[in-house]
């Protein structure tokens, strides 16, 4: 069985449970030695919360289709629009879009289709399901390579601290070096019989990450070495109820989106809602159950495929498959 710990904690969620089980012997096996901790997400009552800020189009060029990822670079927000296939660029402060990046096409510095989108140590990485890699561009915005990747489901990438994180093939890639070729050295989490990979993942800004197996409720918090330093095990009715209903034959998805804070702060986007969880002497709370509406008279929860903190502005903005803009919410209470 897993190594479970579990302290007193200044949230709620955070419960010793030596008997708990993932439902899945090869997860079992994996998680016996590392240490994992259950986390019930059920303790929190939800509560609405509305965008503190909008970024969008204003009716100039150039304007956002739907973002599917965004990342921070200086003072800007960077877009990944899969419906124009092209990367965004907008003000953090004015929320205005500034200028776009790229055109649909197959040749060198052109997408297929655009999945998500990084800076990292001064070059701009494009996940690009339809060239089958990642294309990386200099500094100068010249294209330098395209990274060949086996991805088995989605196209997503994180990165933080020099490192590349790419959630489809699990691949790490170190993107210090200043010239290419970039070197993909080494794979997130071991492959398991007949468990699915991790398409969902964050990077901090000192290449620690967390990741998701697709369609299992643990959460791995990786250090950039590579050691899973704290597996999460999250618990709610609504997961239980989800798995025991879906088709064996097909993977459901529990999460759609993470972000991972400097300071250990996950946020994890469900279709029950986002929850931030917060580390408290080694061990994760949940410090708040977040209903996100896009207005006060909205009824519906919005919920997020893309997420990134921002320590500048106290909190993290979201993206979603079918928004033509980009939200700020609030993390703290």
């Amino acid at each position: 069985m897993p190594v479970v710990v579990a302290m007193a904690a200044a949230g709620c969620g955070s419960e010793a449970h030596p008997e708990h089980s993932s439902g899945h012997d090869a997860l079992d096996r994996f998680l016996a030695d590392i240490p994992t901790q259950v986390v019930d997400l059920d303790c929190c009552a939800a509560e609405i919360a509305l965008p503190l800020r909008v970024v969008g189009s204003d009716g100039r060029d150039p304007f956002l289709g739907a973002a599917k990822s965004v990342d921070i670079e200086g003072d800007s927000l960077l877009l990944a629009d899969y419906r124009q296939n092209v990367v965004v660029w907008a003000h953090r402060d004015d929320a205005h879009l500034a200028r776009a990046f790229g055109r649909p096409g197959r040749g060198p510095g052109e997408f297929g289709r655009v999945e998500s989108a990084v800076v990292e140590a001064g070059h701009l990485f494009v996940a690009d399901p339809e060239a089958g890699g990642i294309h990386a561009f200099g500094p100068d915005g010249a294209f330098l390579e395209t990274l060949r990747v086996e991805t088995p489901l989605w196209y997503s990438v994180a990165a933080g601290g020099g490192m590349l994180a790419h959630g489809g093939s699990e691949a790490l890639v170190d993107v210090r070096a200043a010239e290419p070729p970039f070197a993909i050295s080494g794979s997130l989490l071991p492959r398991l019989d007949g468990i699915p990979h991790s398409p969902v993942l964050s990077v901090s800004d000192q290449g620690e990450m967390v990741v998701a197996y697709y369609g299992l409720p643990v959460l791995f918090v990786v250090d950039r070495d590579l050691t899973i330093r704290r597996a999460i095990s999250l618990k709610s009715a609504a997961f239980e109820q989800r798995l025991e209903r879906s088709d064996p034959s097909r993977t459901y998805t529990l999460f759609f989106g993470l972000a991972l804070s400097a300071g250990g702060e996950i946020a994890v986007s469900t279709p029950e809602g986002t929850y931030v969880l917060t580390p408290f002497e080694e061990a994760y709370t949940v410090r708040r159950h977040l209903d996100l509406r896009l207005g006060p008279d909205s009824e519906d929860t919005f919920v997020p495929f893309g997420m990134r903190f921002d320590a500048d502005l106290g909190g993290f903005w979201a993206v979603s498959r079918s928004s033509s803009e980009v939200y700020l919410f609030g993390a703290e209470p």
